[in-house]
């Protein structure tokens, strides 16, 4: 019983082994071969399109000014596709996009024109590199993708969108609102003592993922960045307090000077009033 047991399993498992390759031959290989050559289509197509559209705007007095929408109508797309195709050819080469591809991902699946759309709209490379990484080693899909790109604020759009800030129109307006924005950043880093630093260092390995460290790494280097500018506004408002306090001690020793000389003026016409009135008497005196 033993014996024919193990014989009927050695042959179903030979039998399964042999469907699985003959799958795998007559299908799998074949159809992943095609994926391949439409993700590559997809690629080529995307960035050769961007290469045009950034030769159109460079020659936009010639083309027009609506030469994209035109150029996305005819294409069946939308304009704001084709700019982002754009930024894929200004990022990436069309050969590093393919070698990208030729590689799949760590379940064996492909990545994909999503992929790098999403990618591009990171602005550092060294993200960017990251990113590709956690790709391909997580097999993230394009939709897990974005919606990290996006909840770590990582997007081009994200930064160009702040507004200039206008200056004051005079330094002692400036001067108030550096102390209010100072007053303001100091209350805040009482909030984030607890917010921050204190829940971080108790937060569950769980819970720590690469879009955290990413996020910290941001506000670390924001903060050197601030230590550095607060370093030389402390030097900059010093010299200004030392050239302040000597015009206006200058200011304080003439004005200091003028009173004193007002007075004196005046202590001299009260004398010169009151010889006068004194002659005049004695010349009374004498008719």
């Amino acid at each position: 019983m033993t014996s024919s047991l193990k014989a009927n399993t050695a042959s179903r498992t030979a039998a399964t082994c042999g469907n699985s390759s003959w799958l795998r031959g007559q299908y799998v290989r074949p159809l992943r071969r095609h994926r391949t050559e439409e993700v590559r289509g997809s690629i080529i197509y995307a960035h050769r399109t961007g290469v045009a559209v950034e030769k159109i705007l460079k020659k936009e007095g010639t083309y027009g000014s609506n030469a994209i929408e035109q150029m996305a109508e005819s294409f069946g797309e939308n304009s704001r596709t084709l700019y982002a195709m754009r930024d894929l050819a200004k990022t990436y080469s069309e050969k590093a996009l393919l070698a990208q591809i030729e590689k799949p991902m760590a379940n064996g699946q492909l990545v994909t024109l999503a992929h790098i759309m999403a990618i591009i709209t990171i602005g550092e490379s060294e993200l960017r590199k990251r990113f590709w990484t956690r790709v391909m080693t997580e097999s993230m899909s394009a939709s897990q993708l974005r919606d990290e790109i996006s909840a770590a604020g990582l997007q081009k759009g994200k930064k160009r969108g702040v507004r200039p800030i206008k200056a004051p129109g005079n330094p002692m307006i400036a001067a108030s609102q550096l102390v209010k924005y100072a007053d303001s950043l100091h209350r805040r880093y009482a909030v984030w003592e607890t917010s921050l630093f204190d829940e971080v260092d108790q937060m569950p390995p769980a819970k720590i993922t690469p879009t955290l460290q990413i996020k910290l790494e941001e506000a670390l280097k924001a903060v050197i960045q601030l230590r550095s500018d607060d370093e030389a506004a402390v030097a900059k408002l010093e010299h200004n307090l030392t050239r302040v306090r000597q015009v206006v001690q200058e200011l304080e020793a003439r004005q200091a000077e003028a009173k004193k000389s007002e007075e004196a003026g005046k202590t001299c016409a009260k004398g010169r009033q009151e010889h006068e009135g004194q002659r005049v008497d004695d010349q009374q005196i004498e008719r």
